[in-house]
């Protein structure tokens, strides 16, 4: 562990869980680059993160839809029998 510039007790705790983070790391990437796992484990995380950006591209939008709503400028959502979920 290197020198903490953080304050304070909270800052040294903060600091042993950073470095104990950032060791468990690089042991994990050197055990998938030791297990010869590296595509499998790539594409495990590019699917992580695309599900992530699809949640929060989803979400924006749906916060978007309902502030419309909210302010009037957009139509209640209905359903194919014209029944109106919201107003």
């Amino acid at each position: 562990m290197d020198r903490c510039w953080l304050q304070g007790t909270l800052g040294d705790a903060l600091h042993a869980i950073s470095c104990a983070a950032g060791y468990n790391l690089r042991w994990l990437l050197r055990a998938i680059a030791r297990l010869g796992i590296e595509p499998v484990f790539l594409r495990l995380a590019r699917a992580a993160l695309s599900r992530a950006c699809a949640i929060r591209r989803f979400t924006a939008r749906s916060r978007a839809a309902i502030g419309r709503l909210l302010a009037g400028t957009m139509a209640a959502p209905t359903l194919a029998s014209g029944v109106v979920l919201c107003r």
